[in-house]
């Protein structure tokens, strides 16, 4: 079962998969569509841990491409028929563009970045589940600085954060003179 997180959308509480379904989707649709089906004895694998997600595939990328190439718009296809099929489908769009799009979303949810590997002659891409090592005190007095005064709340909701990390933050930060605290309970609005 992949791991979820609740996201706020206005007023109403989301949850859904910290790797994004999207990202899943291309990467198990293009194990499928792109694999090696010239090795035997070897099948596609998912596994899941605490922390990522992969998916093996068999066959290194086609033709004249190198792992280097992938997301860059360069596209070569293996498996044409299959191509074709999942396209007509509505499953596939334009090629050379998923790799493009998966590194996108990661980057939109503040993940750590995909991983591409050649094991031998196998394919894996490692989608982690673990967000990017982003200074939240740095987001917290940027925030306050563009926008102005800011409540506990508004920061967490802002930053897709828990209120209780939010807090301790600005603790730290009015310890160290970057942010002066106004008002109390709930009323209390942070400013610089």
């Amino acid at each position: 079962m992949l791991p979820k997180e609740s996201v706020f959308d206005g007023t109403r509480r989301i949850e859904q998969s910290i790797i994004p379904f999207a990202a899943i989707r291309e990467v198990v649709i293009n194990a499928i569509v792109h694999r090696d089906y010239s090795i035997k004895g070897s099948s596609i694998k998912i596994n899941l841990f605490d922390d990522r997600l992969e998916v093996i595939s068999p066959g290194v990328p086609p033709g004249n491409l190198d792992i280097s190439d992938l997301g860059t718009g360069l596209s070569e296809s293996r498996n044409r028929t299959l191509v074709r099929v999942f396209r007509h489908l509505g499953l596939m769009e334009e090629l050379g563009t998923g790799i493009a799009r998966i590194f996108k979303l990661y980057k939109e949810r503040e993940l750590k970045p995909p991983v591409l590997l050649e094991q031998g002659q196998f394919f894996k891409v490692i989608l982690s589940q673990q967000k990017e090592n982003v200074n939240l005190s740095t987001a917290i007095t940027d925030a306050i600085h563009h926008q102005g005064p800011r409540s506990a709340a508004q920061l967490a909701d802002q930053l897709d954060v828990h209120r209780n990390t939010v807090l301790k933050h600005l603790k730290k930060l009015i310890l160290k003179g970057k942010i002066k605290k106004n008002g109390s309970g709930r009323k209390t609005l942070y400013d610089q």
